[in-house]
C-alpha cells in the first residue's frame, strides 16, 4: 500500500479511479504522504504540525456566515450538497425541487435565515460602533443590498467570532442552533486568552467536541471540512506549545504589509524589498550608534500618561457637583483614608446617637467631611515640624472653581469621548465601566447596610479636568445605568444595560484613570438595552527582544461568562423550518454590471439601503444621521438663594486657568517701581483679585490677621500661572491684600447694609459670589450688623464725603496714566506728579466737573509760572502741587503718585528722622501729666452726672457702706473667737513643752554627762528673746569648750551660770546672722530665708543639746528662764 502511495500519478491528466464501493480496497483513501514521514524521529513527535489558529478561525468564520447568510462562492449549502443528501438517504425532508422554479428549489433548513433574519444581522452589524483602534469599521463591511459582509480581513473574522457574531443571532435561528454557534464562537474566545488554568483545558476539550457533535446535527456535511474538523486538535496543542498568540500568524502578516510597502517595481518585487530592507538597517544602525534620537517605530513601551485630545472649554463650578468632584478625589487619593477613619470617630463622638447608624454616619461624612479636612489639615500645617505631605496640603485646601472641560482625553493610551462626541463620530470611546466597593443598602430604612463590589455601567458625559494648582486631576462625569432595574444577565450570560435608566445622581464622578472602556451594541431582541462588552487591554509589553515582529495579543474578554448548553426539554428540532413556510434561492454568482446601470442605480442607493434594513436596524440608522437641534435645559446646581446684582459675570480669568492647562506661564515685565507692565501685567492684577477674594474667608478680621499658610498658598499659586522672582512675593502679597480689602467693602456696601431691615436676603450667600460657604457668610454678616462697625462704618463715609478732589482714572491708576502719557508722546522729563494729579483729575475731554478743581488748576499754572521767573523755589516737601492745594504730605501717600510711594522722604529725599532717648525722669513727668489730665477729665465727667444719677449713686454708697460695717462687725467677731482659740492653743502648749523639757533634762543629763562643768562667768543678757528670733543658731564650739575631761562626779550649776552660758551663745548667732546678712546683699539669686519660727526650732534645739550635755539643774529653774529668754509663737510644735 506504501508503495502504491508513494508512485500513484496525481494532476488532471492522471484523474483518480472510480469509487467501486466499500469491498474496492485498492483504491488508497489519502492522495499523498508527507516526505518527513521518511526520518526517523518524525514519528515520535507529539506536535507534528503547528496549526494555525488565525487561519482556522479565519476560514471557519467565512463559512460560518457564508452559509448563514447563503452567500455565493462562500456557503455550503447548495443543490448539489442537498443531493448529497438524497444520495446519502438522510434528512430526505431537504431534498431540492429541481422542476420548480429557481428560487423556490431548495426547501428552508435548520442553518438558514430568513429575509428578515438576515436584515436583522446585517443591521445590527450595521448599526455597531466599536472603540477607536478595536478594528476597522464595520458600518463599511455590511452590504445592506446584498446582505452579505464584503472585504474581511483576518481580525475582522477574528472579531466577528470573538464577540461581535453571538450578539447579532441573539434574535434569529431556533434556540438549539442559536446556542450551538454560540458556543463555537465562545470557544475561539477561550483558547484565544493570554492565560490559562490548565486544569480547564479538559473542559474546553470536551466542550469542542460536544459543539461539533451539535453542529453535525444542524448543519449540512458539507459543512464539515479540513478547518473544521482541526479545532478539535486545538487544545492539545495549546497544552503542549503554550497559549496561541505567541504561535500564530497576525504578527507575519503584519510584518508583510511593511515588506510589500516596499515594493516600487511591481515587475521585480523580491528586489524592492532586500534592497529597502537593508537600506532600512543601515539607517536604524546608524541612526542608534550616531545619534541620541529615538527611532520611529512600534514603541516599547506604550504611554500611560493622561493627555488631552481636544480644545479646553473653561466653565465656573459651584454647588453640589462641585462638591461632588472634590468629594470623589479625597475618597481615591490613598493618603486620606486615615483622615476618613479620624472623621468617622469624630462623628461617633459627636452624635452618639446616631453610633449605630451606618448610613446615617455616611451620609453626614460626605457632607462635611470637604470641610473637615480642610481646617484639620491647617492645624497640622501651623505646628512647624509637621509631617504633611505637598499632595495632602493642595488637595485639602480645594480646586479651583475654574474648571476645564475637554470632549476627548487619553488616559492609559485609550481614547475617550463624551456622548455627545460620539455622537457624531463613527467610533464609539464614551461607554465606561467601574467595578468599586460600594455600601449597599436593602431599604430607605436599612441603617446597617453592607459594603461589597458593584459593577457600574454608564457613558461619559463630560470630562473635568480639577485644578489644586500643582496636580490636575482628570475626572469622568457620568451618566450611571441603575444599578437595580438598569442592568440585569439574561440565560446566555450576556450583560444588558438600560442606559436611559439613570441611577446614582449623588455619585456621577469617577477619575479617569481607574475606569474601564467598554462599548455597547444595541440588543435585536428589545431596542431599549444594549449588550455591554468589554474591548481587549492594550498594551506593548510583549515585544520579542524589541523587534517589529512582537505580538501584540488580541485577547478579547468573553460575551458572557459561562458556556451555554442546549435544553433538553423543548423537544427534538426538526431540520427544515416549517414555521415560515419560506424556501431558499438557489444561490448564484453576483455578474458584472455596467457602467450605465450602476450610475443609474447609484442614484437609489440610500433608500435601497434603508428599505432593506428591518425597523430596528432602520431607526438605528436613522438616529446615526439625525442631529437634534433641541439644548437641554441647564440647570445651576451652584444657586444659594442669594442675591444677585451683577449685570455681567464674575472675573474668573478663564484664560490664565488654560495658562495652567498647557503649563505655559506668563511673563511679566516690571517698571522701575515695581509695578507690572503690558497686558500680562493687569492678568497678574486681576488673578491677584480672583486668588484674594476665592483663597481668603472674608470672616477674618484684617489682613495682618491672615495667616502665612493662605498667603503662600496664593504665592505659590500665581506662581503656576506666572514667571516671577522671588523678590517681587512682597508686591503679589501687598496687592491681594488691597484687593481683599476692597472685596470686603464692595460685599458690605451692596450685598449687607442695604437689606439690613431685610433679614431674609442676608440668610444666604451672594449669588455672584458662589464660592462664599453659608457659615463664612454668616460669621461676615454678623459682624457688619454690629454697633461698633456699624458706628465705624458711618465715620469713614463722612470722612470720605470731605474728599474735594475725586480722580477719574479708573483701574489704570497713576502707572497706568503714565505710560499713555508717554505713547502720547510726551517725554518722560516733563511728567512730574503735578502732571499726574492734573490729567487724572479730568474727564475726557479735559475739562473739570467740579469748581474747586478749576481753582486749583489754576493755582498751579499760577505757580509754574512763578517757578519759570524764579519767583517760587521749593523747599523740602513742598512743591507747586503741595502749594496749590495748601495742605501738607503726610505718611501712608504721596498724591499723585498713587500707592506705590507711601513716604513723602522717599520722594522729596527728605532725611530720616532720627529716634531721640527718652530719660526715666522724663516718662515719670510724662505719666505724671496724663495721670493729672486723666484725673481732670473725671471731674468733667462728674459734674456733668445729671441729679438723678447722683441720687442712685448716693444710694449704692449707702449700701455699700452697711454692707461694709457689716463685714466689720463680723470681723471684730471673728477675732474674739481667734484669741480664744490662740489662749487655749498657748495654754496647752505651755504644759506640753514644760514636761517634755522636765522629761529630758531628767533623764538624758543623768546618763551621759559625769564630770563637772568650769564655772562660767556670770552675766545677766538684756532683750535676749528679741535678738534669739532673728539669728540663726548654731553652738558647736560652745559645746567643744564646755566639755573637756570630766571627772566621774556631778557639779551643780547655779540658774545664774546657765544664763550667762545663753548669752554668750546669743551673741555668737547674732554675729553670725549679720555675717549671712552681708553675703546674702551680695547675691543676687539667693535662696529664700528660714522663717523666724524655723530660726527659733534651731535655737531650742541647741540649747537643749548643751543643757543636756553640760549640768543638771532643776527642771522648774530651767523652765523659768527659758521662758524668759524664747517667747513661743502660737502653733508651733518645735518644743516636742
Amino acid at each position: 500500500m506504501e508503495k502504491e502511495v508513494l508512485v500513484w500519478p496525481f494532476g488532471k491528466k492522471n484523474p483518480r479511479p472510480p469509487y467501486k464501493g466499500d469491498e474496492d480496497e485498492s483504491r488508497p483513501c489519502w492522495k499523498k504522504k508527507s516526505i518527513f514521514f521518511e526520518l526517523e524521529y518524525w514519528k515520535f513527535l507529539h506536535v507534528r504540525h503547528c496549526l494555525d489558529v488565525m487561519h482556522i478561525e479565519n476560514n471557519v468564520c467565512d463559512s460560518l456566515l457564508g452559509t448563514l447568510l447563503n452567500v455565493p462562492g462562500k456557503t455550503k449549502d447548495g443543490i448539489k450538497a442537498r443531493l448529497d443528501l438524497v444520495e446519502m438517504g438522510i434528512r430526505t425532508e431537504l431534498a431540492p425541487n429541481l422542476d420548480g422554479p429557481k428560487k423556490t428549489r431548495l426547501p428552508l433548513a435548520s442553518w438558514n435565515l430568513t429575509l428578515d433574519e438576515k436584515k436583522s444581522v446585517c443591521g445590527c452589524f450595521y448599526c455597531m460602533k466599536v472603540p477607536q483602534n478595536y478594528s476597522s469599521n464595520v458600518h463599511n463591511l455590511v452590504s445592506m443590498d446584498d446582505l452579505r459582509l464584503n472585504g474581511m480581513k483576518s481580525h475582522d473574522c477574528h472579531l466577528l467570532m470573538q464577540q461581535l457574531l453571538p450578539v447579532a443571532l441573539r434574535v434569529v435561528l431556533d434556540k438549539p442552533v442559536r446556542v450551538t454557534v454560540i458556543r463555537l464562537c465562545l470557544f475561539f474566545t477561550e483558547i484565544c486568552s493570554k492565560s490559562f488554568e490548565v486544569s480547564k483545558l479538559p473542559k474546553i476539550q470536551s466542550d469542542i467536541v460536544e459543539t461539533l457533535c451539535l453542529l453535525e446535527n444542524y448543519f449540512p456535511p458539507s459543512f464539515f471540512d479540513i478547518m473544521v474538523h482541526l479545532t478539535i486538535h486545538l487544545v492539545r496543542e495549546i497544552e503542549l506549545c503554550g497559549p496561541v498568540f505567541y504561535r500564530w500568524m497576525f504578527p507575519f502578516e503584519r510584518y508583510m504589509k511593511v515588506c510589500k510597502g516596499y515594493v516600487r517595481n511591481r515587475a521585480r518585487p523580491e528586489g524592492c524589498i532586500a534592497e529597502n530592507y537593508i537600506a532600512e538597517e543601515t539607517v536604524e544602525f546608524l541612526a542608534e550608534r550616531l545619534l541620541s534620537d529615538k527611532t520611529i517605530g512600534i514603541p516599547k513601551q506604550r504611554s500611560k500618561d493622561c493627555r488631552r485630545t481636544s480644545g479646553a472649554k473653561i466653565s465656573s463650578i459651584y454647588g453640589g457637583e462641585f462638591k461632588q468632584s472634590h468629594l470623589c478625589v479625597l475618597q481615591n487619593t490613598e493618603e486620606f483614608s486615615s483622615y476618613f477613619l479620624e472623621h468617622m470617630e469624630y462623628l461617633k463622638a459627636t452624635f452618639p446617637t446616631f453610633k449605630k447608624n451606618k448610613k446615617w454616619l455616611k451620609d453626614e461624612q460626605n457632607k462635611i467631611f470637604a470641610d473637615w479636612v480642610k481646617k484639620r489639615v491647617e492645624e497640622q500645617l501651623m505646628i512647624p515640624e509637621n509631617n504633611i505631605s505637598e499632595t495632602v496640603r493642595w488637595i485639602a485646601a480645594g480646586p479651583c472653581h475654574e474648571v476645564a472641560k475637554f470632549s476627548s482625553y487619553i488616559v492609559d493610551g485609550v481614547q475617550f469621548y463624551t456622548k455627545l462626541l460620539d455622537d457624531v463620530r463613527a467610533c464609539q470611546n464614551s461607554g465606561v465601566y467601574l467595578e468599586a466597593d460600594t455600601m449597599v443598602v436593602a431599604s430607605a430604612r436599612d441603617k446597617n447596610p453592607k459594603v461589597c463590589k458593584l459593577s457600574f455601567y454608564g457613558v461619559v458625559d463630560e470630562i473635568w479636568e480639577m485644578d489644586y494648582t500643582r496636580f490636575m486631576f482628570p475626572l469622568f462625569k457620568c451618566d450611571w445605568a441603575e444599578s437595580s432595574k438598569g442592568v440585569k444577565v439574561d440565560d446566555l450570560g450576556f450583560t444588558l444595560v438600560n442606559l436611559n435608566r439613570k441611577g446614582h445622581l449623588k455619585d456621577k464622578f469617577a477619575i479617569a484613570t481607574y475606569v474601564h472602556q467598554i462599548f455597547y451594541v444595541q440588543d435585536p431582541i428589545d431596542p431599549i438595552w444594549s449588550v455591554a462588552l468589554r474591548g481587549p487591554q492594550r498594551d506593548y509589553d510583549d515585544l520579542v527582544y524589541g523587534e517589529e515582529a512582537g505580538d501584540t495579543p488580541c485577547d478579547h474578554q468573553s460575551c458572557t461568562d459561562r458556556m451555554p448548553s442546549v435544553e433538553n426539554g423543548e423537544g427534538e428540532i426538526g431540520y427544515v423550518r416549517v414555521e415560515n413556510e419560506e424556501t431558499v434561492s438557489t444561490p448564484t454568482k453576483k455578474k458584472k454590471k455596467s457602467k450605465s446601470l450602476e450610475v443609474r442605480k447609484s442614484k437609489c442607493s440610500k433608500s435601497k439601503e434603508k428599505s432593506s434594513a428591518t425597523n430596528s436596524s432602520a431607526t438605528c440608522i436613522g438616529k446615526r444621521k439625525k442631529k437634534s437641534n433641541k439644548k437641554a435645559a441647564v440647570v445651576d446646581d451652584g444657586c444659594t438663594g442669594g442675591q444677585k446684582l451683577l449685570k455681567l459675570h464674575t472675573v474668573t480669568m478663564t484664560s490664565l486657568t488654560k495658562a495652567q492647562v498647557l503649563k505655559d506661564p506668563l511673563e511679566v515685565e516690571l517698571d522701575q517701581h515695581g509695578d507690572p507692565l503690558e497686558a500680562n501685567g493687569s492678568n497678574l492684577q486681576s488673578y491677584t483679585g480672583v486668588l484674594a477674594r476665592t483663597k481668603v474667608p472674608i470672616n477674618i478680621e484684617s489682613w495682618p490677621k491672615v495667616g502665612k499658610l493662605l498667603k503662600n498658598t496664593i504665592w505659590d499659586t500665581i506662581l503656576e500661572s506666572f514667571d516671577l522672582e522671588p523678590s517681587e512675593r512682597k508686591m503679589v502679597i501687598k496687592s491681594a491684600g488691597v484687593k481683599w480689602r476692597e472685596f470686603k467693602s464692595r460685599l458690605t456696601c451692596k450685598y449687607v447694609l442695604p437689606y439690613i431691615d431685610d433679614p431674609e436676603s442676608l440668610k444666604f450667600p451672594p449669588y455672584d459670589y458662589r464660592f462664599i460657604t453659608p457659615d463664612v457668610w454668616k460669621d461676615f454678616v454678623k459682624s457688619r450688623l454690629t454697633p461698633e462697625f456699624l458706628e465705624k462704618h458711618e465715620k469713614q463715609r463722612e470722612r470720605r464725603l470731605q474728599n474735594q478732589y475725586n480722580h477719574r482714572m479708573s483701574r489704570k491708576g497713576y502707572r497706568g496714566l503714565e505710560r499713555e502719557l508717554i505713547k502720547m508722546g510726551i517725554p518722560e522729563e516733563d511728567i512730574d506728579r503735578t502732571l499726574l494729579w492734573i490729567k487724572g483729575h479730568q474727564g475726557k475731554n479735559g475739562e473739570f466737573r467740579d469748581e474747586a478743581l478749576m481753582i486749583v488748576n489754576e493755582r498751579i499754572e499760577e505757580l509754574r509760572e512763578k517757578q519759570r521767573n524764579g519767583e517760587f523755589t521749593q523747599e523740602r516737601a513742598v512743591d507747586v502741587l503741595t502749594a496749590a492745594l495748601k495742605t501738607p504730605e503726610h505718611t501712608g501717600r504721596v498724591r499723585g503718585l498713587g500707592g506705590y510711594v507711601a513716604c513723602p522722604n522717599q520722594y522729596f529725599s527728605l532725611p530720616k528722622r532720627r529716634k531721640q532717648s527718652v530719660t526715666q525722669s522724663t516718662r515719670l513727668s510724662v505719666r505724671q501729666i496724663m495721670f493729672e489730665e486723666q484725673k481732670k477729665m473725671e471731674e468733667r465727667l462728674k459734674e456733668k452726672i445729671a441729679a438723678e444719677e447722683r441720687e442712685k449713686i448716693v444710694a449704692e454708697e449707702r449700701e455699700k457702706i452697711v454692707a461694709e460695717e457689716k463685714e466689720k462687725l463680723t470681723e471684730e467677731i471673728r477675732e474674739k473667737i481667734l484669741k480664744e482659740e490662740t489662749e487655749k492653743i498657748k495654754a496647752a502648749q505651755d504644759a506640753y513643752w514644760s514636761a517634755r523639757i522636765d522629761e529630758i533634762l531628767e533623764n538624758k543629763l543623768n546618763e551621759r554627762l559625769k564630770g563637772v562643768a568650769a564655772v562660767l562667768p556670770v552675766v545677766r543678757p538684756k532683750s535676749v528673746g528679741n535678738e534669739h528670733t532673728s539669728g540663726q543658731a548654731s553652738c558647736s564650739h560652745g559645746v567643744e569648750e564646755s566639755t573637756g575631761p570630766s571627772k566621774k562626779q556631778k557639779t551643780p550649776i547655779t540658774a545664774d551660770a546657765l544664763a550667762n552660758c545663753l548669752a554668750e551663745m546669743e551673741r555668737d548667732i547674732v554675729q553670725k546672722l549679720k555675717k549671712k546678712k552681708k553675703k546674702k546683699k551680695k547675691k543676687k539669686n539667693s535662696k529664700v530665708k528660714k522663717s523666724q519660727s524655723a530660726l527659733l526650732e534651731d535655737d531650742a534645739v541647741n540649747l537643749v543639746e548643751l543643757v543636756d550635755m553640760t549640768v543638771t539643774v532643776e527642771s522648774s529653774k530651767t523652765k523659768e528662764l527659758l521662758k524668759q529668754l524664747y517667747v513661743v509663737p502660737p502653733g508651733a510644735t518645735y518644743w516636742e
